[in-house]
């Protein structure tokens, strides 16, 4: 039977009435209608009942992995599981004093009997009173793909990089898309996507050390403005991944906004590295968190690939399993179309299952919003912005902060995600908390 430690008894009796004997065997299923009513009627006791800690063969054997390169590289680390609620372990780096500041949350592989819960990571991520200052969900699966990058990105975590370089001796210029792509392919976990504008840092000895992208220009009327804004993406940012570029971000868009005069920009965070907390500074607002995207390990190959079910041609045969545009492969078509005659989420997850396709689940995207007006940027643009015959934004009503415009803005984006096929729909109305 499984410890039912930190129960509240009033909680565990009323779940005791709805839930099979099933429930204690420890052989509850993670997709069954029982869990999901617990999941969203009691998410604080379902946290601490269905994450008891359990371990199993491929766990062991990923933390094994991951810590004896911890100890190889002389990362001080320490086991913090019992302070964080999760099936998987946890372990501490970056240790200050007697605490650490970063939670390493160990996921391994999901399979038939590792089922990843939907919202596990966004609610750690949520969790403000976590004993660390940042959770990093680190998939085995990216780990495996996309291990010089992860491994650069962890001992950052620590201040281990082997160059810095200030950005006051760097210069920015444009790029092309071809350099920018190669470059965010080989430091970027995101990998590369098409993009508009694309510029570039360089050190002293001509070397590229840092690369941002951004969209093309898009007219948003914000909280009643007096004409639209001119709003960019910022879809990628990095530097060399064995690097830190000091002001690097600031020294890009400022350069960007020299030359195309936004009024605002909007980026996203991946918060499977944390919350996007260290883009405030620099102005970028939190407007915004996505639920958790739902995509799949597909292990039919015997080498364990992500693949996607939301997105741009997914589910043609020009996206298939074997063909990794922008480095995201999606579902086997045959699946897509499977799924497209499933209306709720157990039987997609069924048809998964039966295809060797297992879900897997990020922590919700963070959207952060950068208004120029009234930042160090404004002079920059406005230049720009007179030579082009601009007149400055004014509010035909009191806008106090990025959030408030943010939400009065038209066209928006969408506030979370939806597919036309029913089945993976299903999955993604799941996993919203």
């Amino acid at each position: 039977m499984i410890a039912l430690r930190c129960f509240d008894v009033t909680i565990l009796c009323s779940m005791y009435a709805i839930l099979s004997k099933s429930f204690l065997a420890n052989s509850f299923p993670t997709t069954s209608i029982h869990q999901r009513y617990i999941r969203k009627t009691y998410p604080i006791s379902y946290q601490r009942f269905h994450h008891e800690k359990t371990s199993t063969s491929g766990e062991s054997c990923f933390v094994e992995t991951v810590t004896s390169w911890l100890r190889d590289t002389n990362i001080t680390y320490g086991d913090i599981s019992e302070q964080i609620s999760s099936p998987y372990t946890v372990v501490g780096i970056g240790k200050v004093g007697e605490c650490f500041k970063v939670g390493l949350h160990i996921i391994p592989y999901p399979s038939k009997t590792n089922i990843i819960d939907p919202t596990l990571c966004k609610t750690l991520t949520d969790n403000e009173t976590l004993t660390v200052q940042t959770i990093i969900h680190l998939h085995e699966d990216v780990w495996n793909r996309k291990n010089d990058i992860v491994k650069a990105r962890l001992a950052a975590k620590v201040n281990r990089v082997n160059h810095r370089w200030y950005a006051r001796k760097t210069r920015v210029q444009r790029i092309d898309i071809i350099t920018a792509m190669e470059f965010l392919n080989e430091h970027h976990l995101w990998g590369a996507t098409r993009s508009k504008f694309n510029y570039g840092l360089f050190d002293t000895d001509d070397e590229l050390i840092a690369v941002a992208t951004f969209s093309p220009r898009r007219h948003v009327n914000r909280a009643k403005s007096s004409r639209p804004y001119r709003s960019h993406e910022l879809i990628r940012y990095c530097a060399k991944k064995d690097g830190h570029v000091i002001g690097g971000i600031t020294k890009l868009v400022s350069a960007f906004c020299r030359e195309l005069a936004p009024d605002d920009l909007v980026t996203c965070i991946d918060r499977d590295w944390g919350s996007g907390e260290g883009w405030q500074p620099i102005g970028f607002d939190k407007v915004a968190v996505m639920p958790p995207l739902v995509m799949a390990i597909d292990n039919n190959s015997g080498i364990p690939i992500r693949k996607y079910m939301v997105g741009a041609g997914i589910g043609s045969k020009e996206n298939d399993s074997n063909n990794e545009k922008n480095g995201r492969p999606g579902i086997p078509s045959d699946v897509f179309i499977q799924l497209g005659e499933i209306t709720d989420d157990n039987g997609a997850l069924e048809v998964l299952r039966s295809n060797n396709l297992f879900p897997v689940y990020d922590a919700g995207v963070e959207r952060r919003l950068l208004v120029i007006e009234n930042t160090k940027l404004e002079t920059q643009a406005s230049v720009r912005r007179e030579e082009l015959g601009l007149d400055d934004i004014i509010h035909e009503i009191d806008v106090k902060d990025s959030v408030e415009i943010w939400h009065k803005s038209k066209p928006s984006f969408p506030a979370d995600y939806y597919s036309s096929n029913t089945g993976i729909n299903s999955l993604l109305i799941d996993a919203k908390i």
